[in-house]
C-alpha cells in the first residue's frame, strides 16, 4: 500500500497543503513549534480516526481560528500491491463531527484497518513501558485487530456490552437499586463475550511473546539480557481458563461496588501486560529512560512483524520527532528493517542529517514553517555510487 497524493485543508495550523509522496522516504523538517507532527497526524487521523499524540481528541484537529472549521479536510489517495486506487476523505461538518469516506461511502475504521496497516513510532511510546495498564490493553488489542480476522468483532461486542452493563449501574445507583434480574442477564451476556475475548488473547499471545523477546534481544543486545513478559488476566490466574461461569462469579462478587461507583470493575476491559528486566525487576520502574524507550520500540516492531507475517501489504511507517526517540545505531537499525519490509515511510525532525540517504534509492524531504511546507529536496541515491544527484 503506497499513499500517492495528500491534501489537508484546516487541520491544526495547516491552512492549505497538497504534495505527493515519494514511495520511500518522506521527510517534514524545521524548527519545534511549526506543525511538523501535524503532518503526520493527518494521515493516521484518517487512517483511524483518532490521533497517535496522548491526550488529544477530535476537538483539539480544527484551527484554532473557528472561521474554516466546517471546511475542514483530509483526502488521502492511495495505491495498492494490485494497482486499485483508494480514496481516503476525512471531513468535518457543522456540528464539529469528523466524519470518514472510502471510495465516496461512508466506512468504519475496522474496514480502513483491515486494508491498511500503519504504524507509529513516537516520543510518546515509552508511555508503553511506564504508563498504565490503558495504552498497553490498546496496544494489544490493536496489533490482535490488524492480524487476526474476528479479534476486532469479539472486541467490540464486549465492550459494547461492558457499555450497556455501566449505563445500568449508573441508573442502579441513582435509584438506589441493588438487587436487579437486569443487571444479572446484562452480566450474563459480558461473561459470554468476556470469555471469548480472552480464548482469543490466549490463542494469540504465545507468538506475541515469542516476536517481541526475539525483537528486544535483537535490539537491545548486551544492554539486557534478561527480558521477560508475561499477561496478566484480570479474572484468572492463569492461562487456560476462559471460563464464562467465573467471569460471571467474578463480575456478580463486585456488584455493591460496581453500583456504588456505576462502572464495572472485573473483567478481560482490565487485562494487561508486564515487562521485566530481571527477575522481579519490573521495566515500568526499573528501566531506565533509555531502555523503556527502546522496549517500546521492540513492542512496536512486533507489530510490524505480525503485520509483515500475516499480510500481503506491507505497513505505511510514521516516525514522529526522530532526533528524540533513537541514537545513531537504532535509528540505522530500523531504518534496515522499514527498508526489508518495503514500507513507506514518513517523519518529522530538526535535523535531516540525522538520516543516512545511501539507505534509500529515493526521498523527498519538506521543510515547515507555520504550518506550510516547502519542498526541501527530492532526489535518488544510488547505494553503488557514492555521489548523490539532487533534482
Amino acid at each position: 500500500m503506497k499513499i500517492t497524493r495528500v491534501q489537508i485543508r484546516s487541520f491544526r495550523n495547516i491552512k492549505e497543503s497538497s504534495y505527493i509522496p515519494n514511495d520511500e522516504l518522506n521527510g517534514f523538517w524545521g524548527e519545534n513549534g511549526q506543525g511538523k507532527t501535524n503532518y503526520l497526524e493527518a494521515l493516521y487521523a484518517s487512517f483511524r480516526l483518532k490521533s497517535f499524540r496522548p491526550y488529544c481528541s477530535k476537538s483539539d484537529w480544527f484551527p484554532s481560528n473557528d472561521e474554516q472549521i466546517e471546511n475542514s479536510k483530509i483526502q488521502i489517495d492511495l495505491i495498492d500491491s494490485r494497482g486499485l486506487e483508494i480514496q481516503l476523505l476525512l471531513i468535518s461538518d457543522e456540528q464539529k463531527r469528523w466524519k470518514l469516506f472510502y471510495n465516496g461511502k461512508k466506512a468504519s475504521i475496522a474496514r480502513i484497518r483491515e486494508l491498511i496497516p500503519i504504524i507509529v513510532f513516537s516520543p510518546d511510546d515509552h508511555s508503553l513501558i511506564r504508563g498504565g495498564p490503558e495504552g498497553r490493553r490498546e496496544f494489544i488489542d490493536e496489533l490482535f485487530t490488524d492480524v487476526a480476522p474476528g479479534y476486532g468483532e469479539v472486541l467490540s461486542r464486549y465492550q459494547r456490552t461492558i457499555k450497556q452493563r455501566n449505563e445500568l449501574l449508573k441508573r442502579l445507583r441513582r435509584e438506589e437499586i441493588y438487587e436487579s434480574d437486569e443487571l444479572i442477564n446484562w452480566t450474563r451476556v459480558c461473561a459470554r463475550e468476556g470469555a471469548e475475548l480472552c480464548r482469543l488473547r490466549e490463542e494469540l499471545w504465545p507468538e506475541f511473546k515469542q516476536s517481541f523477546l526475539k525483537i528486544s534481544h535483537e535490539i537491545l543486545g548486551e544492554r539486557l539480557k534478561d527480558i521477560h513478559i508475561s499477561f496478566h488476566n484480570d479474572v484468572f490466574e492463569k492461562m487456560g481458563a476462559h471460563n464464562e461461569s467465573m467471569i460471571f462469579s467474578a463480575l456478580m462478587d463486585e456488584k455493591m461496588k460496581d453500583i456504588a461507583t456505576g462502572w464495572t470493575h472485573r473483567g478481560p476491559h482490565r487485562d494487561d501486560f508486564l515487562i521485566s528486566i530481571a527477575e522481579d525487576s519490573l521495566a515500568k520502574t526499573h528501566a531506565s529512560q533509555s531502555q523503556a524507550r527502546l522496549l517500546a520500540l521492540a513492542l512496536k516492531w512486533t507489530h510490524a512483524e505480525f503485520l509483515r507475517r500475516q499480510r500481503d501489504e506491507p505497513g505505511i511507517f510514521l516516525i514522529d520527532d526522530l532526533s528524540s526517540e533513537l541514537d545513531a545505531v537504532h535509528r540505522d537499525q530500523l531504518f534496515s528493517r522499514i527498508i526489508k519490509h518495503s514500507g513507506q515511510l514518513f517523519l518529522s525532525g530538526t535535523e535531516h542529517s540525522l538520516v543516512d540517504l545511501k539507505d534509500f534509492s529515493d526521498y523527498t524531504y519538506w521543510e515547515v514553517q507555520k504550518g506550510r511546507i516547502q519542498q526541501l529536496k527530492h532526489g535518488k541515491y544510488s547505494r553503488i555510487s557514492t555521489t548523490q544527484r539532487c533534482l
